[in-house]
């Protein structure tokens, strides 16, 4: 499966978008706070179903700080999944059916 996908981080004022648009899954948008993105990074997620023996489609992209080399995503009741950074931009693909509960950020000093 190749991903059709575009990203673009928008300012808000004092926050941030990330506007996250998949010719096959529609537009999202997720925003927080610029000194908590500075710090903590900001992701997307899109889901899609498995049916009639299709696994589940799960992707992640997120915008993280400096210094970020990797990061473990962390969804319960599935093994940690580790994406490599570059530029300051993640992109994670697998067959998890669920939304993260932490994105970790590794690599940092």
């Amino acid at each position: 499966m190749t991903l059709e996908r575009q990203v673009w981080a928008a300012p808000d004022g004092h926050r941030l978008c990330l506007v996250d648009h998949s010719s096959s899954d529609g537009t999202g948008v997720t925003c927080a706070a610029v000194a908590r993105v500075l710090k903590h990074g900001i992701t997307s997620t899109f889901l899609r179903e498995g049916a009639h023996g299709v696994p589940a489609d799960r992707s992640i992209v997120g915008l993280v700080p400096d210094g970020t080399a990797r990061v473990r995503v962390l969804t319960p009741g599935y093994p940690p999944a580790v994406a490599s950074v570059r530029r300051n931009v993640f992109v994670l693909h697998d067959q998890v059916p669920e939304p993260p509960e932490t994105v970790e950020l590794l690599g940092r000093g």
